[in-house]
């Protein structure tokens, strides 16, 4: 099986991918919530640098920030308390398909992170994952004051059933 792969989602075919741990395909969207953060566990086998994430747009409207936090001890399994490792700034969301939010490369170490995906709208739809609400592996957060620069460190979360499917791009 290979370190990375080529491709990820839809059309976003440069570079190279990590996928989070729950890839499961559906032709589902849902529409963000204002100032939700959306977090999907992803593992980093190697040191590598990250540069951004891509994500799935169906109904195109207002803003959105991506990131990653972590890493995360293993036997915690949730992001609460994570530190911001990387985040993009506040940027259009794209026409629909997928849409790639880019930030200077970071490195970071082999272990456990989650992305971070936040839209400033109710209005907005995205694509999301299968097999939802796997303990620890999809998490939320309703982002105090509204839509914003990502939490730092992560507030306290809860369970998610609606993960953005997300991949994250390893800088080449």
């Amino acid at each position: 099986m290979p370190l990375f792969s080529v491709g990820g989602a839809g059309s976003a075919s440069a570079g190279r991918w990590l996928s989070p741990v729950n890839t499961t395909v559906t032709t589902d969207s849902t529409a963000g919530v204002a100032g939700r953060v959306y977090l999907s566990q992803f593992t980093v086998p190697t040191a590598c640098d990250i540069d951004g994430l891509c994500y799935i747009v169906v109904t195109s409207s207002g803003n959105v920030t991506g990131g990653i936090v972590g890493p995360i001890a293993v036997e915690d399994d949730s992001p609460d308390g994570a530190a911001v490792v990387a985040q993009s700034a506040s940027t259009a969301v794209g026409s629909v398909g997928a849409q790639v939010l880019t930030w200077t490369p970071v490195l970071v170490q082999p272990g456990i992170y989650y992305t971070c995906l936040e839209f400033d709208n109710g209005t907005v739809e995205y694509g999301f994952t299968g097999n939802h609400g796997a303990p620890g592996l999809e998490r939320r957060y309703d982002r105090g004051g509204g839509y914003g620069a990502l939490t730092d460190p992560v507030p306290v979360t809860a369970s998610n059933s609606v993960p953005p499917r997300v991949r994250i791009r390893v800088a080449s």
